[in-house]
């Protein structure tokens, strides 16, 4: 989480969802967007966005890039693979306050994978956004599903990309779906429990005998997932 995001979330920034007309995005859209380094950006997580895209056409990814090279390259791509490129659209590196609530704008944030969003996914759901997620089996993979299940919202996170894209798109096609996801964050009940170190301690602590009463290296790792 970028410092600040708390408090800015605390002070009542983002109840509501704003549309800022000054950022060229269309009305009526439905924006899957996602504001990590475009390094993490595969060209096997693109093709998913890309079938989310051709699923409806109100639909457009809003990602962070600034360098034109690599925003032709992206097009291309999506070109490249049946999409229109004008329905990829990109924003630059804001100040904090100002990119909390650009993420509020998005209706979905798509995660990438193998390296998902740490920083961006924390982002996310301290403005109220929710996040579909993919998890791996190495660290950089599962941060974003930890936090989902930190927050209660386990329904988020994937293990393979058929289920990725099918969820993602049904969050999509569902808006009120979305609101309520929205409700459940903005409430703050949840996302509290993510910068409550002694929380996190106790339910670890209580998961531990658990975890070692002869159960799988897999089933033990599993509940302590689940923290």
């Amino acid at each position: 989480m970028v410092a600040g995001s708390a408090d800015a979330l605390t002070a009542g920034h983002f109840r509501k969802r704003p549309r800022d007309p000054s950022g060229g995005l269309p009305e009526d859209a439905i924006i899957l967007a996602n504001f990590s380094q475009t390094y993490k950006i595969t060209p096997q997580m693109f093709s998913l966005w890309c079938q989310l895209l051709q699923q409806d056409n109100k639909r457009i990814l809003w990602l962070l890039c600034e360098q034109t090279r690599i925003q032709q390259r992206l097009r291309q791509e999506a070109s490249n693979r049946g999409v229109d490129p004008t329905r990829i659209f990109f924003s630059s590196h804001l100040p904090t306050q100002q990119h909390l609530n650009r993420i509020r704008q998005a209706d979905l944030i798509v995660d990438t994978y193998p390296y998902g969003g740490h920083t961006l996914t924390s982002d996310a759901l301290w403005a109220g956004t929710p996040v579909a997620a993919m998890m791996g089996e190495s660290f950089a993979s599962r941060v974003s599903a930890s936090l989902l299940m930190g927050v209660g919202m386990g329904e988020l996170v994937a293990h393979h990309q058929t289920e990725y894209v099918g969820f993602a798109a049904a969050l999509a096609g569902q808006p009120e779906q979305l609101v309520l996801l929205r409700q459940r964050l903005d409430t703050g009940k949840h996302v509290d429990r993510l910068s409550d170190p002694q929380s996190y301690a106790h339910r670890l602590e209580s998961r531990m005998p658990m975890s070692c009463s002869g159960q799988s290296i897999y089933d033990a790792r599993e509940k302590l997932n689940n923290l």
